[in-house]
């Protein structure tokens, strides 16, 4: 059996970010912030929007793997952008 990479932009794209993948995604997102101070996510929405244009960020585009909305129990509208 051939084993993928699961860094690979359009494996994780198909397995995390799309309408339907909130569970993986929200595993996979309270998994890598365990380590840190926030608070674990409770509930995450997958946004279709993938990008911020230049005039967001002065004079640069930013493309994501995906973007997301997540909170907390204290918390809501969390907004998450996911590249690897």
């Amino acid at each position: 059996m051939e084993r993928f990479n699961p860094l690979n932009d359009y494996l994780f794209l198909k397995v995390m970010g799309e309408k339907g993948d909130e569970e993986q995604c929200l595993a996979f997102l309270n998994a890598v912030l365990a380590d840190s101070s926030e608070k674990p996510l409770k509930l995450v929405s997958i946004l279709e929007n993938r990008s911020v244009s230049a005039e967001n960020l002065g004079d640069k585009s930013v493309s994501f793997d995906f973007r997301t909305l997540g909170e907390t129990d204290t918390q809501k509208n969390i907004k998450v952008e996911i590249e690897v």
